[in-house]
Formats: structure tokens, sequence, C-alpha cells
């Protein structure tokens, strides 16, 4: 009996072991895909921020009462596949990856530059094409950016580390 559970108990730690090396590497391959989505997502939202035509052409858009018409409006009058609008006028250039999507095996991460001049992380689950931001929002663009920084667990950051990779979201 005592040969027997030597054994089991030698296979099982085996198996914990193995089961330890296969999330490691997982979460290691995990992090590495993150800070790649992130550099690329860094300099995507550069570029459109650093270009004042592009912001105009956006915010013009989201003005525009037929902008329903276009394929990159995802909420009228507020939110597009890069901007979203606040009622106060104030604008976030963004970047979003919600964990859903199958090409990434990575968790959530949002990030985006206010037109205040401030780069914002979260890890919000906005989900797919910013759902959940439409269904919490009811329909109606979020009031300025420190409500929306506050209601969906915004931070600040330098806008190049990897501090953005960080959790923000805890329970309240």
């Amino acid at each position: 009996m005592q040969k027997t559970t030597k054994i089991l108990l030698s296979v099982s730690g085996a198996t914990v072991a193995f089961l330890a090396v296969l999330i490691a590497m997982h979460t290691g391959c995990s992090q590495r895909a993150r800070r790649v989505w992130k550099e690329q997502a860094l300099l995507q939202i550069t570029q459109l921020a650093n270009d004042p035509e592009w912001v105009s052409r956006e915010l013009a858009l989201l003005k525009s009462p037929q902008s329903g018409g276009d394929s990159r409006v995802i909420a009228d009058g507020w939110l597009t596949d890069s901007m979203i609008l606040m009622r106060s006028g104030e604008w976030l250039i963004y970047r979003n990856h919600c964990s859903k999507e199958a090409l990434h095996g990575f968790s959530d991460i949002f990030l985006a530059k206010g037109s205040d001049g401030r780069w914002y992380y979260s890890t919000y689950h906005f989900c797919v094409k910013m759902v959940n931001l439409i269904m919490m929002q009811d329909g109606e663009s979020p009031k300025d950016i420190a409500s929306f920084a506050s209601d969906y667990f915004l931070q600040e950051f330098d806008g190049k580390s990897d501090e953005c990779l960080q959790s923000t979201c805890t329970l309240r």
C-alpha cells in the first residue's frame, strides 16, 4: 500500500509540475502578445492624435446627422471605431482589445489619448465593438473624460511604459 501511495504522489506531483509549466508558458506568450498589441495601438493612436485633419474629420463625422451610414460609426453621434466624443466636447482616441477576439489569447485592454493631452488605460471589459459601453451609456455619450475615467476604471500613464498592461478593474 505504501508503494502505491508513493507512486500516486509522484505521478500527482509530476502532473502538477507539468500543468504549472504549461500555464507559465501560456502566460508568457499572452504577455508578449499584449505587449506587441500595446506597441501597435500606441503607434496608431499617436498617429491619429497628431493629425489635426483626421481629428476634425472624425468630429465632423460624429456630429453629422447622416453618420450612421459610415461603417466606422458604432453609436450615432458619439462613438466610432477610433473616437469617443463626450457631451462636454472632449474626446478620446482609442484602441480596445476584447478577450473574446479569438486571434489574440490575452485579456481586455483599452488605451486612449484624450483631447486633454493625457494617456489613459483600462482593463474594463468594453467587449467586441464596445458593446458594453453602448449598453452602459444607454445610447447617450459619456459626460466628460473625468466621469468616463471614473466609470470605466481608466488610469493615466505616460503613453509609453508597460504600466498600461496592469489591471485597473477592481470590485466596487
